[in-house]
C-alpha cells in the first residue's frame, strides 16, 4: 500500500463550476468493451451530483468558483482513510485507459499528468475542504478495484437543499436584485447590522459599477429604436425584437402592479420602489428612523403562496423550480449509484447508507427522478428495488433557416432556397487531398447539389503577407519566407515595419523581423495587440488570469530596438488597448473604486488620463478616430464631430471616410460613407459559407481592398479580394495546405 507517483496544480480555475479529469487520449490504447452506459453525457442527471461522479474515462466535481489547488495521486491499493479531515469525500469506481489529466469541460482530452497503470477499473476517492489562500484544496487519489457503486464518506451538510421560498419565481430577478443589493450594502456599511436608507444604497450601488442616480431608474426600460444597419431585412428583425422586449416589459409591470396591489404598496417602476414591495414581502425588514426607512435582509423570509394569492400555473411552476432545486444534485447521485450497481437489488437502508442521507431524503428524490425520466425503478420488494439508469433523450429540437438570395455576384446560379449546411473535412496528417483532389470534389458536388458550376471571378494577385500551418510568406520589394515559430498557431498577425507580428492563442507573442531572426515577447500576453501609424510601435496587455493575483499590464515596445516601456498602472485593475497615434496609447481600463471602464490615453512618461467618450478606433492613415458617446460619432483630425446613425457595430475603413460593417447568413460586407451615414449604403455580397470574424476575418490590403479568406470549395481559392470602389472580386490563389486557411496580416499604416 504505497503512493505510486502524484500531481498537483495549485491555481486550477474550473469551467462552468466543474473541475474536470478524463483520460490522456493514447490513439494505441484498446477500447475497453461493453462501456456505453457509462460514456460521458449519456444521461440527463446533473453534471457533479452533489460533489464528484465518474463513469468511462471521464471525472467530474462540482467545485464552484476558484482557483483551486488540484492534486492527484496513483496508489497501489486503497489508501488510508482519513475522511474525517475534509470536508467532504466520496468514493466512486472509474474507467481508464491508465493516465488521466485535469482538463475543463470545452477541454477534450486530458493531459498526460498521471499515470494510474494499466487500463482497467480503479476506484477514485475525492475529497475537499476550504483552503487557506482561497478557493478549495481537492485531492482525487486512483487505485486498481473491481467495479462498484460509489460510497459518500463525508457531506458538508445535507444532501437535499432546503425549500425555496417560491419568490424566485414570483418576483422578477431585476425586483430580487434590489434585496442582495440591501445584503450587500448592509453588510459592507460602516453601519452593519442596523440596515441601510435608500440614499445609502445608492451610493453603495454608485461605487460599484452602477450608474450614479442608479436608483431612480426604471426596472424594466424600453431599449432605444435600433440604428439602420443598410440591411431591410435586418432592420425589421431588430425592430421586431425591440417590440418584443417592449411586451415584455410591459407584461412584467402589469404582473408586479398585481403583485402590489395585494401588498398594499406602490407599482414597483423603479429600483427605489422596489424596496417598499420587497419589505411588505418579508424579503427585507424596514424599520423607521430619522432619516428615512432603513433597510435589512431577511434571513428567513416567508413564503410567496402564504403572502400572495397565486394562480395554480404558478404555483405549479413554483412547485416545478422547487423540486429542481432540492433534489436535482442528489439525483445525479442515485443516477451514478445506479450505473454502477449494475442491476443488483438494492434497499432503502442501504442506500440511505450509502448515500449519507435520510430515508425521506432518498425516497423523495426518487420520486423526482423517476418522474424526470432520469431512473427507472422496479420493486422488488418491500424497500427492495432495482434502479436503471435511463440514457438522454433524444431532443427533437429543429433548427433551420431559408438563406436569403444575394442579389450581388452570382457566386451560385439561382437555386430553390434550402438550409445552408456545414461539412467539415477530417483527414489524417500526411494524407491531405491536393487541390483537386477527391475529397474536395466531394465537398463541391455536395455543396452545389447537382446545380450550375459556381461564379468564380478570375485570380489575382497573392495577398502581401500571409501565415500557413509553418511559413510566413511576405512580399515586398522581393518575396521573403520566413519559418513560422513552433507551438500554437497564431490567431493574429500585424505587418510592421521591422517584420511580422504574431498572437498565439496560448498568450505566446514574437516579431519575426524580415532578415529571418525572432524577437519574443513573453507570454501570458492577450491575443491581439496594435501598431502606431508607422508602425513601429506595438502595445499589448498582459494579463495573467490563471494567477490567484491577477495582474494587467500594458506594454509598449519599440519594434526597432526592442525596448520595452510599462505604463504606471493598479495591475488589480483589467485594461486593454485600443489604439496607438502620435507616441499615445489609446486604451480601455477599469476605474480604482470598480465602476464601469472608462476609456483612457497614456503617453510614456506621464500617468494614464481619462477620455470623455468611449474610443472605438483610430484611423492609422488620416488619424481619424471613431467613439461611442450615446451613438456613433466620428472625430476628424481637425475636430470635427459627426454623429452617424448606425449600427454601433461599424467599423472605421482605411482612411476615414467611410465606415463597415458585416453580415452573416448570407455574408456580407456594407460600406456607410461617414458624410451621409445609413442613406445609400454599398452592399458586396460574399461567397457563401464565409465567416466574416474570428481569426480568419477580412483585413483591408489598403484603402481600397478588402481581402476575404472564403471556404476552399466554394471558389477554388484561399480569398477573394473586393475593389470597394467598383465592386470587382478577384480570386486569391491559394498557399499552403488546401484544407487549412491560411491567417492574413493585417497591415500597420496601410500604405497605398
Amino acid at each position: 500500500m504505497a503512493l505510486l507517483r502524484s500531481f498537483e496544480n495549485d491555481d486550477y480555475l474550473p469551467e462552468f463550476g466543474t473541475l474536470m479529469i478524463r483520460d490522456a487520449w493514447d490513439s494505441d490504447a484498446e477500447e475497453i468493451p461493453g462501456l456505453d452506459a457509462f460514456e460521458e453525457g449519456g444521461s440527463d442527471a446533473a453534471p457533479c451530483g452533489t460533489i464528484a461522479r465518474a463513469g468511462s474515462g471521464w471525472l467530474e466535481a462540482a467545485a464552484g468558483d476558484g482557483p483551486h489547488v488540484v492534486r492527484l495521486e496513483a496508489h497501489d491499493a486503497a489508501p488510508p482513510d482519513d475522511h474525517d479531515e475534509w470536508s467532504e469525500a466520496v468514493e466512486t469506481s472509474y474507467f481508464g485507459v491508465g493516465e488521466v489529466g485535469l482538463t475543463y469541460v470545452t477541454g477534450g482530452a486530458g493531459k498526460p499528468e498521471l499515470r494510474l497503470g494499466d487500463p482497467g477499473p480503479y476506484r477514485a476517492r475525492v475529497s475537499r475542504r476550504r483552503w487557506d489562500d482561497g478557493g478549495d484544496l481537492w485531492r482525487f487519489q486512483f487505485w486498481p478495484h473491481r467495479p462498484e457503486p460509489p460510497r459518500w464518506l463525508k457531506r458538508d451538510g445535507s444532501a437535499v437543499q432546503d425549500p425555496l421560498s417560491g419568490w424566485d419565481t414570483v418576483l422578477d430577478h431585476h425586483v430580487r436584485d434590489v434585496a442582495y443589493l440591501v445584503y450587500a450594502a448592509e453588510r459592507e456599511h460602516v453601519r452593519g447590522g442596523t440596515g441601510v436608507t435608500a440614499e445609502e444604497l445608492g451610493e453603495w450601488g454608485a461605487r460599484h459599477a452602477r450608474q450614479r442616480g442608479w436608483l431612480d431608474q426604471p426596472l424594466w426600460p424600453d431599449p432605444p429604436t435600433p440604428p439602420p444597419s443598410g440591411h431591410a431585412d435586418i432592420d425589421a428583425g431588430r425592430l421586431d425584437s425591440r417590440r418584443s422586449v417592449v411586451e415584455d416589459n410591459a407584461r412584467r409591470l402589469r404582473e408586479h402592479t398585481r403583485i402590489a396591489e395585494q401588498l398594499g404598496v406602490p407599482a414597483p417602476t423603479t429600483f427605489r420602489a422596489a424596496l417598499p414591495l420587497l419589505a411588505a414581502a418579508g424579503l427585507l425588514v424596514a424599520e423607521d428612523s430619522g432619516d428615512g426607512p432603513r433597510y435589512r435582509w431577511a434571513a428567513d423570509p416567508p413564503r410567496a403562496r402564504d403572502v400572495l394569492d397565486l394562480s395554480a400555473e404558478t404555483v405549479a411552476q413554483v412547485e416545478r423550480r422547487n423540486g429542481f432545486h432540492r433534489f436535482t444534485r442528489f439525483a445525479s447521485d442515485l443516477v451514478a449509484v445506479a450505473m454502477w450497481a449494475g442491476g443488483a437489488e438494492l434497499t432503502i437502508r442501504e442506500l440511505t447508507g450509502r448515500l449519507l442521507a435520510t430515508e425521506r431524503e432518498v425516497r423523495e428524490t426518487l420520486e423526482y427522478a423517476v418522474e424526470q425520466g432520469l431512473l427507472e425503478r422496479t420493486e422488488v420488494a418491500e424497500s427492495t428495488l432495482i434502479l436503471t439508469p435511463l440514457p438522454r433523450r433524444a431532443d427533437s429540437v429543429t433548427s433551420g433557416y431559408t438563406q436569403i438570395p444575394a442579389p450581388g455576384p452570382p457566386w451560385h446560379t439561382p437555386s430553390p432556397p434550402a438550409p445552408q449546411i456545414f461539412i467539415g473535412v477530417i483527414g489524417s496528417a500526411g494524407d491531405e487531398p491536393d487541390v483537386d483532389g477527391e475529397v474536395f470534389e466531394a465537398a463541391r458536388r455536395y455543396f452545389d447539389g447537382g446545380r450550375a458550376k459556381p461564379y468564380r471571378p478570375p485570380f489575382g494577385d497573392p495577398p502581401r503577407t500571409v501565415i500557413t500551418d509553418d511559413e510566413v510568406t511576405v512580399r515586398r520589394e522581393r518575396e521573403i519566407t520566413m519559418s513560422r515559430p513552433r507551438g500554437e498557431p497564431p490567431v493574429q498577425a500585424l505587418e510592421a515595419a521591422y517584420g511580422i507580428v504574431l498572437f498565439g492563442m496560448a498568450g505566446e507573442s514574437a516579431l519575426l523581423r524580415y532578415d529571418g531572426t525572432i524577437m519574443t515577447f513573453g507570454t501570458e500576453h492577450s491575443h491581439s495587440g496594435v501598431l502606431d501609424e508607422r508602425g513601429r510601435l506595438l502595445a499589448f496587455t498582459e494579463a495573467e488570469y490563471s494567477r490567484r493575483d491577477a495582474r494587467h499590464r500594458l506594454h509598449l515596445i519599440d519594434l526597432a530596438d526592442g525596448s520595452r516601456q510599462v505604463m504606471p498602472w493598479d495591475e488589480d485593475r483589467d485594461c486593454y488597448v485600443v489604439a496607438i497615434h502620435e507616441g499615445a496609447v489609446h486604451f480601455v481600463g477599469a476605474q480604482p473604486d470598480g465602476g464601469p471602464r472608462v476609456a483612457m490615453c497614456w503617453a510614456p512618461g506621464g500617468e494614464p488620463e481619462p477620455r470623455g467618450y468611449d474610443l472605438r478606433q483610430i484611423d492609422p492613415l488620416t488619424g481619424t478616430a471613431l467613439v461611442y458617446d450615446s451613438g456613433l460619432v466620428v472625430i476628424s483630425p481637425d475636430g470635427i464631430r459627426r454623429r452617424v446613425d448606425l449600427d454601433p457595430a461599424a467599423e472605421l475603413a482605411p482612411g476615414g471616410r467611410r465606415l463597415y460593417t458585416y453580415r452573416y447568413l448570407p455574408p456580407a460586407v456594407t460600406l456607410f460613407d461617414v458624410e451621409t451615414g445609413a442613406d445609400n449604403p454599398k452592399v458586396f455580397w460574399l461567397p457563401r459559407g464565409t465567416n466574416p470574424s474570428g481569426a480568419h476575418k477580412p483585413v483591408w490590403e489598403d484603402a481600397d481592398h478588402l481581402l476575404v479568406p472564403v471556404p476552399r470549395w466554394e471558389i477554388d481559392a484561399a480569398a477573394v479580394r473586393l475593389d470597394v470602389r467598383t465592386g470587382e472580386f478577384e480570386r486569391v490563389p491559394q498557399i499552403g495546405s488546401p484544407i487549412v486557411r491560411p491567417l492574413l496580416a493585417h497591415r500597420g499604416a496601410l500604405p497605398k
